[in-house]
């Protein structure tokens, strides 16, 4: 990796890189960062690193489908809310790969997620667990991560591509192959990223062109847990019958 070549040389000051991934105008800065790319310098937002033995992994605690009124209910019904909101009851980590072009999912969560966002919608699954769903990008809804104490949203704008087939575009998702998130371009593409090294750090908010206009901040304590938090083995038994529970 380039940074670590640089840093290794100590040709870089303060172990610390930015990076801009707008599909456009893209900008890799060593040594420094531009708050100035960001919609707001208060929309900057830190989150630490997971694990500073390894690179770039950060914690994930839960997810949510929209940003409607927060419930853990799936498929249950016709008149469940469009909104799916969950708090993850282990540590689930996630490593930033700017050189991904899709986004991996933890394979107990694939399926749950992919069904999610394609309800009531054609779709059509094809070589491994690829799903192809409609093209017109406003019929979804956004997925966003909790890291830390920030919702960081990823719209579908993003993860709706632009290969299609038999009238359908391929959706940029993946099952991961081991149980991280991997949150490659289409995720990164949303954001102004700050790489501190030195502090053990990310820093993520939404570049001057983002789709995204803002991140929305939450305090662990403020979501239902844990009267209305199942563990994941719970969850997938009661809403995923054809998920194989994976154990933890």
């Amino acid at each position: 990796m380039l940074y670590q070549a640089l840093k290794d040389q100590n040709d870089i000051e303060h172990n610390v890189f930015s990076l801009l991934m707008d599909g456009k105008n893209g900008a890799l800065e060593f040594g420094t960062f531009e708050s100035a790319l960001v919609r707001s310098p208060s929309q900057l937002v830190f989150v630490p690193l997971a694990d500073r033995s390894s690179s770039w992994n950060v914690k994930v605690d839960g997810f949510r489908i929209g940003l409607a009124i927060f419930n853990t209910r799936l498929f249950q019904d016709k008149d469940e809310p469009r909104t799916t909101g969950y708090t993850l009851s282990y540590t689930s980590l996630a490593r930033l790969e700017s050189g991904s072009p899709h986004i991996s999912l933890p394979p107990n969560l694939y399926e749950v997620i992919m069904r999610r966002l394609l309800r009531d919608k054609r779709h059509s699954v094809e070589n491994g667990n690829l799903y192809w769903g409609p093209c017109n990008a406003t019929s979804y809804e956004s997925l966003y991560l909790l890291i830390g104490e920030t919702y960081f949203e990823i719209p579908p704008s993003t993860y709706v591509t632009s290969l299609e087939k038999d009238g359908k575009c391929l959706l940029a998702f993946r099952e991961s192959e081991d149980r991280r998130w991997h949150l490659g371009a289409p995720f990164l593409r949303n954001f102004y990223s700050v790489w501190d090294d030195k502090n053990g750090q990310v820093g993520l908010g939404p570049h001057l062109t983002s789709p995204i206009t803002r991140v929305h901040t939450t305090r662990i304590s403020d979501l239902p847990r844990p009267t209305n938090t199942i563990t994941l083995r719970d969850f997938l038994r009661s809403n995923l019958r054809r998920i194989a529970i994976v154990a933890f």
